[in-house]
């Protein structure tokens, strides 16, 4: 569809339908699953494990963490909270079209093995930075160890914005 971050496909999972990034497909939990029509009930009698309440979370949490590691568009919403503008309150991070497409050139060089290389020219206040800095943080979660990223301003005061909202954003995340 055009627009979207990533390529995503259609998957039944207990009962509802999600659309998940492509990059998940061949993943073991989503052969598993797909093997088993997206039913919990049938994926743990596949896996020889007893069909309980908690395994029955277990499933669903690793099916969550592992479309959190695909999914940055779903990590943002259900896991980053940003200060709204006008009202103040901690909302979710949901990608407005500049960020979706500055979110989708950064995942187009990571999943094709490039170093992530963006130079950002900008108006101010469409949420470049913010989209850059959640990005980064999603990176430094999921994917990398000792890795490190760069948002450099050329104000001290905007550097310092930034800094305190990516502080913010980790004191808020869940504890996944």
């Amino acid at each position: 569809r055009q627009g979207e971050v990533v390529q995503r496909f259609q998957f039944k999972f207990d009962g509802m339908v999600y659309f998940i990034p492509e990059s998940m497909r061949n993943e073991p939990l989503m052969l598993a699953l797909s093997d088993n029509g997206g039913s919990i009930r049938s994926t743990l009698r596949a896996l020889s494990l007893p069909n309980t309440i908690s395994n029955a979370d277990m499933l669903k949490n690793k099916f969550c963490e592992l479309r959190f590691k695909h999914d940055f568009e779903f990590y943002g919403y259900m896991c980053i909270r940003i200060q709204d503008k006008e009202s103040k309150q901690l909302i979710p991070f949901s990608l407005n079209k500049g960020q979706r497409e500055l979110i989708g050139e950064y995942e187009r060089q990571r999943l094709l093995g490039y170093p992530i290389r963006v130079v950002l020219l900008k108006s101010r206040q469409w949420g470049g930075s913010t989209a850059t800095e959640e990005y980064m943080l999603w990176l430094q979660t999921w994917h990398y160890i000792n890795w490190h990223s760069a948002i450099i301003s050329m104000v001290s005061d905007q550097s310092a914005n930034i800094r305190n909202m990516l502080v913010r954003s980790i004191n808020n995340l869940p504890p996944y």
